[in-house]
């Protein structure tokens, strides 16, 4: 059990600090008054072995016992989890209706560009990213297109380090804006492409930032058959964990939350920016171990 002491401690040179105010001021705290008026208020009277404070306990044991083995085992996991860098896919929604107002009254699109740039700052230089967009046809047929491959973020190409070149797309991200969302093909895509370049001493994660539900007007796969996919992959000895960011009032929460369970993932509502902290803390909290 922690304590706290108040000592009184003569200061040489202080005014009033002579031998003779210490000696009375002393006298005056370690009275039987002010004793029987520092127990009235809670506090332990150095000296006195049995606790004088209300409804204490007469005893305390002097070790706290050794922890259950499931006990060890939940903290060493949550240790493990915590302790191993990230290997991270961030896939940012560019559909038109990211135009449209957030919650707290800026686009949808500028709200998941701050947040990223929060998640930029946020997470260590040694953690690796790349960095997808998604609509509908961003690349012929394809609703994605990699904006920049996976790269530590303090790695450097032609004088610029992966954070700056991210931070600087990010910037560009209102001026992508067009189409519907091909949010399940993409999560689809991004999860074998994760897979596909697995890092096995890293935790691998697919972090998706989105406003809404499926809108593929081209077709592509359903929630169903997203769902039974990503189940059979994550049999495969490769565990990527995805985590689903809403950023409007028409977020799938429920689609999001689903996609999530199937890979050991999360899905969370941001409404602003600063929010992106406590998910990217959740999503360290939840994924694979």
């Amino acid at each position: 059990m922690a304590q706290l002491r108040y000592p009184v401690l003569r200061i040489p040179g202080s005014p009033g600090g002579d031998d003779a105010a210490y000696e009375r001021f002393t006298k005056l705290v370690t009275s039987p008054l002010a004793r029987t008026i520092m127990r009235n208020s809670g506090f332990r009277v150095q000296g006195e072995t049995t606790p004088t404070v209300q409804g204490a306990p007469v005893s305390l044991p002097s070790n706290t016992p050794d922890p259950s083995a499931q006990d060890l085992s939940a903290l060493l996991t949550a240790w493990n989890k915590a302790a191993r860098e990230s290997r991270m896919l961030v896939v940012l929604d560019v559909s038109g209706s990211m135009l449209r107002k957030a919650p707290k009254g800026d686009s949808r699109i500028n709200l998941a560009r701050k947040a990223g740039a929060v998640g930029l700052q946020t997470l260590p230089q040694s953690t690796e990213m790349g960095l997808w967009v998604f609509s509908t046809a961003q690349q012929g047929k394809r609703d994605y297109r990699e904006v920049l491959p996976m790269r530590r973020l303090d790695s450097t190409v032609g004088g610029s380090s992966q954070a700056s070149m991210l931070g600087a797309a990010l910037d560009t991200m209102p001026s992508e804006v067009r189409g519907d969302t091909g949010l399940y093909d993409t999560v689809l895509a991004a999860y074998r492409e994760a897979q596909r370049n697995y890092n096995p001493g890293r935790e691998n994660s697919v972090v998706v930032v989105t406003d809404g539900a499926n809108e593929d007007t081209t077709g592509g796969i359903s929630l169903d058959g997203l769902l039974g996919e990503l189940r059979r992959l994550q049999g495969n000895g490769k565990p990527v964990s995805v985590v689903l960011v809403g950023v409007g009032p028409s977020t799938n929460l429920d689609a999001m939350r689903k996609i999530a369970q199937a890979t050991g993932g999360s899905a969370q509502v941001a409404e602003n920016p600063d929010d992106m902290v406590g998910i990217f803390l959740k999503a360290v909290e939840s994924r694979e171990g």
